[in-house]
């Protein structure tokens, strides 16, 4: 019955055709003629070409219903069509083709495709990618020839694309965060660096939360502060209560990325009852949400919003990896962060065994960690070594706990107790040395075990202990025998590492400006006279630090003042 009704309403239309009738005109009128009667004799000459032309015709288009149906498609098809020269000229096109190809004075195919050269072969396109400036969009080729033609559809891959790019950019990402570790325990940035990326992918804003206590999210809100006129990039703290339906939940109710557009739904006012977004949200978003993703990992959650294409599947894959290596990396940081504090906490005990042996007291140890961690800023240090320098500067004389004895004497000492004080720098080495070998090498150990054994060398190479053998190699450190030591060279100039000069530094000033049971504490303008030229010793204090950083530490002598005036004891 449908096939009845399908073929009778072609017939009704070849008979409604006024094209249909012309004809039937037209023939009847020349076989009257040709009868040689007159035109209006007969009826039949006119009939009977009308009722073959509308029976056929009804006939022919039911036969290829489903045929003409099919070459339809590519009129309707949103990616682009094209029939092209072996040369890539387009010799036919239709539908959205057209109009697009019109609209934008498109003639070849190298006009509408990026980076295909015109002494390319059309056949070796297939299965490439390649990007269109008129739509901005990323096409797949295929294409087949037929005869001296080819005919050539273009599949939109600009999601997968964009999925791939993101991709690539998280595992860049992810070489950055593991490069930039020591930077991320200084300054956590970890928060702002996801907002980049993924404001990098056409989203306009960014909320980036972590759960507390089950029961509140808190977060930021990034956006790009190139699609507003004013405001801050960055918002104030946002908390959001689980008590509520904000959207930002979704991801952890349903266990899966959500994705919503206002698209999907009747009006907006139905797609704002559904997603009641926090009120300072939308404040600082300021544009009208349009759509939006969300997902979680661990207790991370972000949410994306309203992103300049569509959203597609691609899409909530991507922000998947996004959170999943948020999680990841911060869960680094956070480690980073506690081993760093337990570095901090085997420095302090350090620290607190040197002072049983000394009279240091725990405000000279500080200080001199930030008389360090200044001299090396002043001097152009980057920031990690700063921060490093500044956190064991004070584990320098970590070696006078092996000679307890020696360091409270009151009297002048003698001659072979004044050589085996000499030894500490050596002894604090040794110690360092051992917990080197005992762990992973962490390089402010290593710092720390350089500055212990140089923090005595002087510029000018007079001073101890001696390290360098006849051969001009470092010896090693396996002795502890004051002889074995007295008989090699000390450093002298660029061979002393810098960290040791910035404590040597650090360390003389706040000895001068301290109190000792030998001497007693000098004020600022006094230590600046010794440091210029020590009278006792005749040396300049070129001659102990260098030119350079003694001219550092002459410009700017009274950042020291004030460092030690906030830290005295």
């Amino acid at each position: 019955m449908n096939k009845i009704k399908t073929y009778l309403k072609l017939l009704w239309k070849e008979i409604k055709s006024p094209i249909t009738f012309f004809l039937a005109v037209l023939v009847g009128f020349f076989i009257n003629i040709l009868e040689q009667v007159s035109l209006t004799s007969s009826v039949i000459p006119y009939i009977i070409p009308f009722l073959v032309q509308v029976f056929t015709k009804a006939s022919v288009k039911y036969m290829h219903l489903s045929k003409d149906l099919l070459l339809s498609l590519p009129e309707q098809r949103e990616d682009p069509v094209f029939i092209t020269t072996p040369r890539g000229v387009i010799t036919a096109m239709a539908g959205k083709t057209k109009e697009l190809c019109d609209s934008n004075h498109i003639k070849t195919i190298h006009d509408f495709l990026e980076g295909i050269g015109q002494s390319d072969e059309l056949s070796q396109l297939a299965g490439k990618s390649f990007f269109s400036d008129v739509t901005n969009k990323w096409y797949t080729v295929e294409l087949k020839k037929t005869e001296n033609r080819y005919l050539i559809w273009l599949n939109d891959t600009t999601p997968y694309h964009e999925y791939e790019q993101s991709i690539h950019d998280i595992q860049r990402f992810n070489t950055d965060i593991i490069n930039s570790l020591d930077s991320l325990v200084i300054h956590n940035t970890i928060y702002e660096r996801l907002a980049r990326l993924l404001l990098g992918h056409g989203f306009n804003a960014v909320l980036i939360t972590q759960l507390e206590n089950e029961d509140i999210l808190h977060g930021e809100i990034y956006k790009d502060i190139r699609e507003y006129a004013t405001g801050a990039v960055v918002s104030a703290e946002v908390e959001i209560g689980k008590a509520t339906s904000a959207p930002v939940w979704k991801s952890r109710i349903k266990n899966e990325a959500v994705c919503e557009k206002v698209s999907l739904y009747p009006s907006r006012t139905d797609f704002e009852k559904m997603n009641p977004f926090n009120e300072s949200v939308k404040s600082f978003i300021g544009n009208p949400i349009e759509n939006y993703l969300v997902y979680h990992s661990g207790n991370f959650s972000i949410i994306a919003f309203n992103k300049n294409t569509d959203l597609t599947r691609y899409d909530q894959l991507a922000i998947q990896a996004y959170v999943n290596t948020a999680w990841v990396t911060y869960s680094l940081i956070d480690l980073a962060i506690r081993n760093d504090a337990k570095f901090m906490q085997s420095v302090e005990g350090l620290c607190a065994s040197s002072e049983f042996s000394d009279e240091m007291t725990g405000q000279h140890i500080y200080r001199v960690n930030t008389f360090a961690r200044l001299a090396a800023k002043l001097y152009g240090m980057d920031e990690i070594f700063c921060r490093s320098i500044g956190q064991v500067a004070s584990i320098h004389d970590i070696g006078k706990i092996a000679i307890p004895y020696l360091i409270k004497l009151e009297r002048k000492l003698t001659i072979s107790e004044r050589l085996e004080l000499e030894m500490h720098p050596v002894y604090g080495a040794q110690i360092l040395q051992r917990m080197m070998d005992s762990t992973y090498r962490e390089p402010r150990l290593e710092m720390a075990f350089q500055i212990a054994l140089n923090h005595h060398q002087i510029w000018a190479g007079t001073d101890y202990p001696g390290l360098v053998t006849e051969n001009g190699t470092l010896a090693p450190l396996s002795s502890k025998e004051t002889a074995y030591y007295h008989s090699l060279k000390p450093l002298a100039g660029e061979e002393i590492p810098l960290e040791a000069l910035f404590v040597s530094l650090s360390d003389r000033y706040d000895a001068l400006r301290s109190k000792r049971h030998y001497k007693p504490a000098f004020s600022h303008e006094k230590t600046l006279e010794i440091i210029r030229m020590d009278d006792y010793t005749n040396t300049s204090g070129e001659k102990i630090f260098g030119k350079k950083i003694f001219e550092l530490f002459m410009d700017n002598h009274q950042k020291f003042n004030e460092i030690y005036a906030e830290m005295s004891d």
